[in-house]
């Protein structure tokens, strides 16, 4: 019988593919198949999702979308709504698996492409860039944000999202026994250098900003210390090319009370440091045995400059400071950034002649919590003039 036999051999042949090819076989249907055309697509799924969480929760939408070239054809898309937001558990199912939604068993279809859409904006940005999409979001009026980095597994329907309960030293060693155990890569261990040589950049970007001359003094937030020493060597390989006729750069260095092995040694004029456990609000920061501790206090030293260290309450005033003088609204690293400029100008050790460059390498968003009680919550009105002007009147007579 010779049908069986084909049939059998048809059968040998059926397999399962793959979300990531099903998605680039029929990228086409899908809005996918050009640069041009998926960056179109995906700003209008991304403000689809949002028209129609507003549409669920019965509210008016506010949608903010910004689109960032970086370069020829790779970019960034932000989209920002006042929707009701998403519970955290969930986050990884409604941005990370195709063909899951609250629409499927709708009567009524209206916007989007019924759980593909935002999802397949997700797996398009991962397979063209390989890099992972950030969700943003809170589900009550009182609750701080969270963030999320979500990276697909291609392979499957399904996102792999792994929270680790502890430090950032728990956290790299970890990643240290993993690399070694599966040979896999993390871009901060086993694969340090390259992530280490592009802090550079901020050397570089510097120098050009201030017309190709190194400034008198920098303040560089410290964690593991890379930051700092990559800024040192950035500015000596320019000086190296003739780019700058000289550099007499001091490098300052800034760290949280609560987590200050590397400034404590300088304090104490030791070369070597000793680990600690983090205790500061400034978690960007909290590595307790930091990898590079050595050549920062090297870097610091070679260049004669500083290292101080800032209370928690310094970190909140630094974040204040900053925002109220400068408009500009940092995590708590950056309030150390301020707080320990503020020091070393009070000691003498910055003069208000140096041209000083202090580096702030987070936005406020990510800590809000670190703020929140010190500036408080924002006065909330009806969309109405009259609501305003009531508000404001009160504002002005200081009620």
């Amino acid at each position: 019988m010779p049908s069986i036999s084909i049939a059998e051999e048809l059968a040998k042949k059926q397999r399962e593919i793959s979300v990531s090819e099903f998605f680039e076989r029929n990228k086409q249907i899908l809005g996918y198949d050009s640069a041009t055309k998926a960056l179109l697509t995906a700003v209008k799924e991304g403000v689809d999702n949002s028209l129609d969480a507003a549409a669920d929760a019965d509210i008016l939408p506010d949608v903010f979308v910004e689109v960032k070239k970086i370069d020829k054809e790779e970019f960034v898309v932000v989209v920002e709504d006042n929707g009701p937001g998403i519970v955290k558990k969930e986050v990884a199912n409604v941005f990370g698996r195709l063909l899951y939604g609250s629409r499927f068993f709708s009567r009524a279809q209206r916007r989007g492409q019924q759980g593909l859409g935002i999802s397949g904006a997700v797996m398009y940005g991962q397979i063209t860039t390989g890099k992972p999409t950030k969700i943003r979001s809170k589900v009550a009026e009182q609750d701080v944000a969270y963030e999320i980095e979500l990276i697909l597994d291609t392979k499957k329907n399904r996102p792999n999202v792994v929270e680790v309960e502890g430090n950032y030293d728990d956290v790299n060693r970890l990643c240290s026994e993993i690399a070694a155990e599966h040979r896999w890569a993390f871009v901060n261990i086993n694969i340090r250098p390259y992530y280490a040589e592009g802090s550079k950049t901020l050397a570089f970007e510097t120098v050009e900003q201030l017309g190709w001359r190194a400034p008198d003094q920098v303040v560089v937030p410290m964690a593991s210390g890379s930051l700092l020493t990559k800024i040192w060597k950035g500015l000596n390989e320019l000086r190296a090319l003739g780019l700058v006729s000289e550099v007499r750069t001091r490098i300052n260095g800034a760290q949280a009370e609560g987590c200050s092995p590397i400034a404590a040694a300088y304090k104490e004029g030791r070369d070597f440091f000793r680990p600690v456990k983090p205790k500061t609000i400034a978690k960007s920061l909290a590595i307790g045995n930091p990898a590079d501790g050595y050549y920062a206090l090297k870097a610091t030293a070679e260049s004669q400059g500083a290292m101080d260290t800032v209370s928690d309450d310094e970190v909140v005033e630094g974040i204040k400071l900053l925002a109220q003088t400068e408009g500009i609204f940092a995590e708590t690293a950056g309030g150390v950034t301020i707080g320990v400029l503020r020091k070393l100008v009070k000691q003498g050790i910055i003069k208000k002649s140096d041209v000083t460059v202090a580096y702030i390498t987070g936005n406020g968003l990510k800590t809000q919590e670190a703020v929140i009680d010190a500036v408080g919550r924002p006065v909330r009105i009806q969309p109405s003039l009259v609501s305003f002007e009531r508000t404001f009147k009160n504002s002005e007579a200081g009620k």
